[in-house]
């Protein structure tokens, strides 16, 4: 399996897990649109990656240059740190058995970041100290579906957004981690959205994969409501 790194030029976001200064010169007006993808650019070319990991969330530091990995299926999860240049895994540590791992995000000031990652149907959460990959802290919650998806953050708020895969998006307090409030999000066509899985914070927005679909959509987090999908 091969990862692809991307850089953003003229641009600095949560898309790819990025928690710094720079962000508080974004406008929150800032509409997201297809031609966006416009400010990547191909830095190297394909990254191996070990086949076994079945990534589930994948969040990366620009402060130390590296990617976290979260890794799902049964009995085979885990939490990994990998160089962003060459792939290759720094470290990595297995999770209880029970565990099937799901989004993860990182947050913090530089040098003083953790990782938070849900899991799919324990209903259990971790903080992980971003360098020793430890487990700092241990929470339980729930969702609509009392399931975790997906999980990113709004730094402006201090607010991490998470996914079940229902209509729902969550909004947890970042130090409590307890839910302030859900928000059903509608698609374009007017109908309820489903299967909201994979979640990403930029400038103000969130954006999200649909399973299933070969979609994403960029949801207004004070509404719910679709402003843009985009397919192939």
């Amino acid at each position: 399996m091969l990862l692809r790194v991307l850089t953003q030029s003229n641009f600095s976001s949560d898309i790819i897990g990025v928690d710094t200064e720079e962000k508080e010169n974004i406008t929150e007006k800032f509409v997201v649109q297809k031609g966006d993808g416009a400010m990547y650019e191909t830095v190297s070319g394909p990254l191996d990656h070990d086949k076994d990991h079945f990534t589930q969330g994948l969040t990366y530091s620009k402060s130390s240059d590296v990617l976290f990995q979260s890794n799902g299926l049964t009995r085979k999860s885990s939490v990994c740190r990998l160089n962003a240049t060459t792939g290759s895994t720094l470290n990595c540590v297995g999770m209880d058995t029970q565990y099937f791992g799901e989004g993860m995000q990182v947050y913090g000031k530089p040098g003083q970041e953790k990782l938070i990652q849900i899991t799919w149907k324990s209903r259990d959460g971790f903080i992980y100290d971003s360098e020793t990959l430890d487990v700092i802290d241990k929470f339980s919650f729930s969702t609509a579906r009392n399931e975790g998806w997906g999980i990113c953050y709004d730094m402006k708020n201090h607010t991490f957004i998470v996914s079940d895969g229902s209509e729902f998006l969550h909004f947890w307090d970042a130090d409590t981690l307890k839910e302030k409030y859900r928000i059903a999000v509608t698609r374009m066509g007017g109908n309820k959205a489903k299967h909201i899985n994979e979640l990403e914070f930029v400038n103000g927005k969130v954006l999200a994969n649909i399973w299933f679909e070969d979609v994403i959509v960029v949801i207004d987090p004070q509404s719910g409501e679709c402003e843009s999908e985009y397919g192939k």
